[in-house]
């Protein structure tokens, strides 16, 4: 007697379909009734398409039920339908300065009575209930060019280096609660840069995970 992926258990089929795109589940679907009614009486199943069809991926870590993970991703889209908003509470701003990032409800601010270089920027968590606000001092001008994440405790800041007729760029990889070396870093700050770098008018540098990118914008390439 031949089996066929038919004659498998419903619930070791929808186990394999779990293992595929939102888009191959969909063909699956349209194959047959039998394949249609599984689908649609698979909640985990209709995780996947509404979550793909959304243009969201899955955290893995999530604790929660497929059934709570699809109730709340019905409660997001509903709520982009006729979204209202409203302020849930202020919280007031010391100082003087100019507010260059947020991330995952941090705000950093350079402090501009530094200007042009900085020694100093404000960092303010407007999550936490405490609304928690430190300063970060260093012992080196730094520019505008810099980024946070606040789940690594990472603080990323540039400032130019004149090396004889070049220039190198180096990088500082600084903890955010304290301005310290970051624990991770193997060195701090990093010196980077070519033979034929010419002085630098512009970089921008982003952080996703452990990879630092930095983009460098040079006077050779201003006109062209």
């Amino acid at each position: 007697m031949v089996t066929t992926l038919k004659d498998l258990p419903s619930e070791l089929l929808i186990h394999i379909l779990s293992f595929l795109r939102f888009e191959d589940v969909l063909n699956v679907q349209s194959v047959s009734k039998q394949f249609d009614g599984l689908v649609r009486s698979s909640l985990s199943l209709q995780y996947i398409i509404e979550l793909g069809a959304s243009g969201y991926v899955d955290n893995p870590l999530d604790p929660s039920s497929t059934e709570e993970r699809l109730r709340l991703l019905h409660e997001h889209q509903d709520a982009w339908k006729g979204p209202h908003l409203r302020v849930s509470r202020t919280m007031p701003i010391i100082g003087h300065g100019d507010y260059r990032k947020y991330s995952r409800g941090m705000f950093m601010r350079l402090n501009t009575d530094a200007s042009p270089g900085f020694h100093s920027l404000d960092v303010l968590d407007i999550i936490s209930p405490e609304n928690r606000s430190w300063t970060v001092h260093t012992d080196f001008d730094f520019s505008t060019d810099c980024e946070i994440d606040p789940e690594q405790d990472l603080l990323v800041l540039l400032h130019v280096v004149p090396v004889q007729q070049e220039s190198s760029l180096e990088i500082a990889l600084l903890s955010l609660t304290h301005g310290t070396i970051h624990p991770r870093a193997a060195l701090s700050p990093v010196r980077v840069g070519f033979d034929d770098w010419d002085m630098p008018l512009c970089t921008s540098v982003q952080v996703d995970g452990d990879v630092v990118a930095l983009s460098v914008y040079t006077r050779r390439f201003a006109h062209k």
